[in-house]
């Protein structure tokens, strides 16, 4: 800060010199009429000086112009870009539902053999999903989507196939990560990470015990 500081005093002294102490000394120079002797006199050399001085200030004004307007443009994309993030969609793992006589929410399970990893899309934005890489206790396998989903009550359903092997159907508890590749109204690309930890349940269901997300962009897509 202090450093700015020194060189803006520099800098304020510099054009007070330029422009004040240049015409004093060219007066000085033809006052005493000696040393190099020239063609052109005193008032020749000041319209020239002040040709150079406004030449100066266009260009310095230039400058300055190009420099705002690379500003402006900066700001314009970060608030674009803030628009763009500022809707999305984002899927929750299907845990309760109500009964249908009570209307009391009750514990979800999952079907993975018939209709794999139940999630909803939730935000205040449409969801079209392109793909989703599940790792199942650190077998890793993908899925290719062109699924538009909805964040209302109709539509906004997400089924993610898993097949489980053998050993892991004898498992108590199962890890779940989903990776899920989505993209906005507005074209924005993003990245859905889905931590789910399942607990076994009767007639090879799965209830879900945890869950973590988290939404990063889709920077495999920049530049495409």
């Amino acid at each position: 800060m202090k450093k700015k500081i020194i060189y803006e005093i520099i800098a304020f002294l510099f054009f007070i010199a330029l422009v004040f102490g240049v015409p004093i000394i060219i007066n000085e120079c033809y006052l005493k009429n000696d040393g190099y002797l020239t063609v052109w006199d005193g008032t020749d050399v000041f319209a020239y000086y002040a040709s150079v001085l406004s030449f100066m200030g266009t260009v310095t004004l230039g400058i300055v112009t190009v420099w705002q307007n690379k500003k402006s443009i900066d700001i314009n994309d970060k608030l674009l870009n803030l628009e763009t993030k500022s809707k999305i969609g984002y899927f929750i793992p299907q845990h309760r539902i109500k009964n249908n006589n009570t209307g009391v929410p009750i514990i979800y399970t999952h079907d993975f053999e018939r209709k794999g990893i139940t999630v909803l899309g939730t935000g205040n934005d449409i969801i079209n999903v392109n793909k989703a890489v599940v790792n199942v206790n650190g077998r890793v396998f993908e899925d290719n989507y062109r699924i538009f989903v909805t964040t209302a009550d109709e539509f906004r359903e997400l089924n993610i196939p898993v097949e489980l092997t053998d050993d892991e159907r004898q498992l108590d508890e199962i890890p779940i990560t989903l990776k899920i590749y989505m993209e906005n109204s507005k074209k924005y690309q993003y990245i859905q990470i889905l931590e789910l930890n399942f607990k076994k349940e009767p007639n090879n269901h799965y209830s879900l015990t945890a869950f973590n997300s988290n939404i990063t962009d889709d920077n495999s897509q920049k530049g495409a």
